[in-house]
C-alpha cells in the first residue's frame, strides 16, 4: 500500500480508553487511545511515556504532549507510539492489508510521502485476531532497509528535535483504503492545560453576566 500524498492529521471515531489493549507490554496507559473502528476491525494508536509512569498530556483531540530527551536507552525518545489491531474474525483475510506511517522529520504538516512504513501484514499469521506493540523513533531498524516488513523514513530521528510527528495506522482492502487512525506528538511544546481555559471561558462568562445585571 503505497501513502496517499497530504500532512496526515488526527483522524478517529472516539479518542478515549481502549479496553483489552496492552501495547504489547505490562502498564503501558491506553487512556486516551484514538480509536477507529470499520465492521469488526478496531484500529487504535496512541502515544505513551516510555518506561515511566503516568499518560502524556493530550489536548482531547488526538494530539498528544511530549518532552525532548533521551529516555534510560541511548538514542530512544521519552515517549512511544502505540499500536492495536483487531478483529475476532481474524486479521488480514479477503485481501486486507495494515501499514503503519511514521515521520522522522519535526517539520509541521510533513507530506505522507516522506513517511516510513511499516507492513504489519507480514506479522500476520492464519488465525491472528489480535496484533499490537509499542514503538519507539529511535529503534535503529526503523531508519534501515534491509527489514523486508519496513519502507525506512527520510533522514534520521533525534530525541532531542522540538516539532511535530504524526502517525497513521491504515487498514486497506486490495489496495483501497477502508479506515484509518492518525494521531500528532508535539514534542516541546507546553499545552495550554484544558481546564484552566475552561475555567478562563468560566470567568468570561460570569464577568458578562454580572455587567448585565449591573446595566439592568
Amino acid at each position: 500500500m503505497a501513502a496517499v500524498a497530504g500532512a496526515i492529521t488526527p483522524t478517529f471515531d472516539t479518542f478515549t480508553n481502549l479496553p483489552g489493549a496492552t501495547f504489547g507490554g505490562h502498564g503501558i496507559p491506553t487512556d486516551p487511545t484514538a480509536i477507529t473502528r470499520v465492521g469488526n476491525l478496531t484500529l487504535g494508536l496512541a502515544a505513551t511515556p516510555r518506561y515511566t509512569a503516568g499518560t502524556l498530556a493530550n489536548n482531547g483531540a488526538g494530539t498528544y504532549f511530549a518532552t525532548p530527551g533521551v529516555g534510560l536507552q541511548a538514542g530512544l525518545s521519552t515517549w512511544n507510539f502505540d499500536y492495536y489491531l483487531s478483529d475476532p474474525t481474524g486479521l488480514g483475510g479477503a485481501g486486507m492489508t495494515y501499514a503503519l506511517l511514521y515521520e522522522f522529520n519535526p517539520g509541521v504538516n510533513t507530506d505522507s510521502t516522506q513517511f516510513g512504513k511499516i507492513n504489519l501484514t507480514l506479522g500476520l499469521t492464519t488465525g491472528t485476531k489480535t496484533l499490537q506493540d509499542s514503538q519507539n523513533l529511535g529503534f535503529a531498524y526503523l531508519g534501515q532497509s534491509f527489514w523486508p516488513s519496513i519502507t525506512p523514513a527520510p533522514g534520521a530521528f533525534s530525541a532531542n528535535a522540538n516539532g511535530q510527528y504524526s502517525f497513521a495506522l491504515i487498514a486497506s482492502n486490495n489496495g483501497v483504503e477502508v479506515g484509518r487512525s492518525a494521531i500528532n506528538v508535539n514534542v516541546g511544546k507546553v499545552p495550554e492545560p484544558a481546564s484552566l481555559a475552561l475555567f478562563g471561558l468560566a470567568l468570561l462568562g460570569l464577568a458578562g453576566i454580572s455587567a448585565r445585571r449591573k446595566r439592568n
